[in-house]
């Protein structure tokens, strides 16, 4: 299924560069000049980036049947790289003019580049708006930009996606002809505008009119709370154990955007439990939050599953700090559901008091025989158990038989690069790495 939605995405692309090819064929067969050249290529460069640009918002709509495949993660990821490359498309397409008219005379190319109050001028600016978009969320952290602003800010690819349809459909020399390449114009617009209603009105909507609200609260480490949903007051949630869910708070104090966290309470429980920890401007926040106040959701989301490994039954959970929660969840199901699954946990922390459902943990060690739990800290003097970090050292001593295991790793980014790239030393095949990863404020 995922080639066919690869080379699904690739057809709706590179569409466009077949149908002008249909209406410029017969001009290749010309003596053309080298300014009929990058005018051309700048055509081309301008369809398919737009192209892309289009299919971002679909790869940005939390569509369901789409990240079942790929992982939420994996889609935001390559939603970023293929901003950068449709940004250096959108980016191609004016300069190829601007050196096409440079070569053709000085009075053309000052023509073309005076600012006007026309269809060219709004592609120029919807191309600044994006330029500046991109800019800001590849800097985010940088410029010191809070959450809710970023997300605030992002909404202006909205009106650079909107300007560069319309500067297209009634500029463009091959969109203002009527037949395929038109119609096919057409056909993306509809796509954008159902994935914006998806995303933006539908999902949201759906959500309000399902409220959830905060059972309870409990302290499970050095700034990570547990909120515990009732989750029979509505409707139940069908979720995997490993997955995560967007949760926006209805609480005094807190900003009312959607945030990503992993569920980790297991299907199996009578409550739904989301465990955050205060890391960020937004999550501090949520000290404010009280029992009784109201939540919305979408789940659920995410393929990090235990059920995602090769063929082997021996499984090592590795988490640093809050990367617990999926293993919390996943581990509790495996035990309820007594499944014929051999796990070790290793999970690192600084200080026993960062541990997150430490009396859980060490209760399952011992009530199950299958189930493992080593604790590995690094700044913790008077710990007598594992110390340092979970590195190559540390997987050679506690993991046995190391190439035959799968391994899935969730925490912090610098955390999971280091602990991937040792398992690759030691020997294990990237098939058997498993990861979903998410940086948050």
């Amino acid at each position: 299924m995922k080639y066919i939605l690869n080379l699904t995405y690739l057809t709706i692309v590179l569409l466009p560069a077949v149908f002008w090819w249909e209406n410029k064929k017969e001009l290749f067969q010309l003596d053309l000049t080298v300014e009929v050249y990058l005018n051309l290529f700048g055509q081309l460069a301008g369809l398919i980036g737009l192209s892309m640009m289009f299919m971002q918002m679909v790869i940005a709509a939390r569509k369901h049947w789409i990240e079942r495949w790929y992982g939420q993660d994996r889609l935001m990821r390559y939603h970023r790289t293929a901003g950068l490359v449709t940004l250096l498309l959108l980016l191609i397409h004016p300069s190829s003019f601007y050196i096409a008219y440079w070569l053709d005379s000085y009075e053309a190319f000052m023509s073309f580049l005076l600012p006007s109050l026309d269809w060219k001028s709004l592609g120029v600016v919807s191309l600044n708006l994006l330029i500046l978009t991109i800019i800001l969320a590849l800097w985010s952290a940088k410029f010191k930009i809070k959450y809710h602003w970023w997300k605030r800010i992002h909404y202006i690819t909205y009106l650079a996606m909107l300007g560069g349809y319309l500067h297209s459909l009634f500029l463009g020399s091959d969109l203002l002809m009527a037949g395929n390449m038109r119609n096919y114009w057409y056909f993306l617009g509809g796509i954008v505008v159902l994935s914006f209603l998806h995303l933006r009105i539908w999902k949201p909507l759906l959500a309000k009119m399902r409220p959830y609200s905060i059972e309870s609260i409990r302290k499970e480490a050095n700034g990570v709370r547990t909120f515990i949903i009732n989750k029979s007051n509505t409707h139940s949630l069908n979720y995997a154990p490993g997955q995560f869910l967007y949760i926006k708070f209805i609480s005094k104090d807190v900003t009312t955007e959607w945030h990503p966290f992993t569920i980790s309470s297991s299907p199996t429980d009578d409550t739904l439990m989301v465990s955050i920890k205060a890391s960020g401007d937004w999550t501090s926040t949520l000290d404010s939050v009280m029992p009784g106040d109201r939540v919305q959701l979408m789940a659920p989301y995410g393929t990090f599953n235990f059920e995602r490994r090769t063929s082997n039954t021996d499984i090592v959970f590795i988490a640093g700090g809050i990367g617990i929660t999926p293993f919390r969840s996943m581990l509790r199901y495996i035990a309820d559901k007594k499944l014929p699954h051999t796990i070790h946990l290793l999970y690192g922390n600084q200080t026993r008091d960062d541990i997150a459902f430490h009396d859980e943990l060490d209760a399952l060690d011992k009530q199950f025989d299958a189930i493992t739990v080593t604790h590995v800290l690094s700044k913790d003097k008077t710990w007598d158990g594992a110390k340092g970090r979970i590195d190559t050292q540390c997987l050679e001593k506690y993991v046995s038989d190391i190439d035959k295991k799968d391994y899935f790793i969730c925490g912090p980014p610098a955390m999971m690069k280091a602990v991937k790239q040792s398992l690759r030393d030691l020997g294990v095949s990237k098939n058997q790495i498993h990861t979903e990863e998410f940086s948050l404020k």
